[in-house]
This record gives C-alpha cells, structure tokens and sequence, in this order.
C-alpha cells in the first residue's frame, strides 16, 4: 500500500477520507441492523471500516520517531504508535489481535444508563408475558428480533436483571404501553449499532 504523509493533503483531500469512512461506517451500521444481511457482507464492511482508520491513523501518527511532537512537546510513543496501527491493520485483514481477543473476554462489562433503560423494557416485557398478563407464545424471539441479539444476550441481560432494572421506571406501565416502550427501545439499540454485538 502506498504510504502517505499527511504533509502532502489538503484540508478538502482529508475532509475527504473522513467522510469516506463515515459513509462506510454507516453502510456497516445499516447491515448489523439487517437480519438478511450474511456475516460475510458484515465481515466485509467491517474490515473496510478497519482499513479507513489504519490509513487514516498512518497518516496522523507516522511510524518515525521524531518531528511529531506540538508545541507543548506532547507525541504519541512509537511503540504505542507502532500498536495501534498494527492492531487497525490485523483487523483489516481479517486477523484478531490478541488485544482485542482479550479485552473482549472480560465478562459483565458496566452498562451505560441510556443501555440500561433500553435493556430494561426488555426484561420488563419478558416479565409480564410470564405473568401472563401479555399473550406472546414467542415471547423470547420478540425480544431478540427488536433488538437484533442473540438468546445468549437475552439470558445475560436476564441475569443482571437487579442491575439493569434498578431505577428504571417502567415496571407500572399498562401493557399495551410497556409493548411499545420495548419495541422503540429495540429500535434505538439497534440503531445504535450495538445488535449482535450485545453480547455482554
């Protein structure tokens, strides 16, 4: 691959790049957001996304140990510098670095508020169909498929539930009312391009 110095772009030729890769960001998030989609086509777009930021990152932290540094004498350390990159580019070529291999493994990562009610809609509804208030002989399918995760997700989320549920308003709501909250609050996390990937 050509190498590139940042030296040599103009402001409009890195604008660019950069929304180039949004837009390759976004084709991304729309195929994890489409049950049709192949985990080829996700794979692919993923590493496409891989590759942007290695290029992008080449150009803004150049593997010289010298002339990188501000004013203030702040610079990223070659080696780190030297990290990130290779990380970018094992990913782009499909290759998991062990970094990522390990971080990924840690159990029970600590969900964001925002995660936490949307999750909790969830719970709230599996909750009421037990009950038999809410008439649903797919219950666990409905839940998965409005929020795009798998059933492994789904008896994760359930055994954080003390966690997830706490403070979250919700639990009062008249059926047809909590149905709604859950399928909007799926929408929102799939949108958000967490989907599958919320295994936790």
């Amino acid at each position: 691959m050509v190498e590139e110095s940042i030296r040599g772009l103009s402001v409009e030729e890195w604008r660019s790049k950069v929304r180039e890769m949004e837009e390759d960001f976004e084709a991304w998030r729309k195929l994890r957001g489409d049950r049709k989609s192949s985990v080829a086509e996700k794979s692919a777009a993923a590493a496409v996304c891989c590759r942007h930021v290695w290029r992008l990152l080449k150009l803004r932290l150049p593997l010289d140990r010298g002339g990188d540094e501000d004013a203030n004498g702040y610079g990223v350390p070659f080696v780190m510098r030297e990290n990130i990159i290779s990380l970018f580019d094992d990913l782009s070529n499909g290759v998991m670095p062990l970094l990522i291999e390990d971080a990924a493994r840690q159990p029970g990562r600590p969900l964001k508020s925002h995660e936490k009610r949307q999750i909790a809609y969830a719970l709230f509804y599996l909750d009421r169909v037990r009950q038999g208030a809410i008439a649903d002989r797919r219950f666990m399918q409905t839940v998965r498929e409005a929020y795009g995760v798998t059933a492994k997700t789904v008896r994760k989320w359930e055994e954080r539930r003390h966690e997830i549920c706490r403070g979250v308003p919700g639990f009062s709501l008249p059926n047809e009312r909590l149905v709604e909250m859950m399928r909007q609050a799926g929408q929102i996390y799939r949108r958000a391009g967490r989907g599958a990937a919320g295994d936790l």
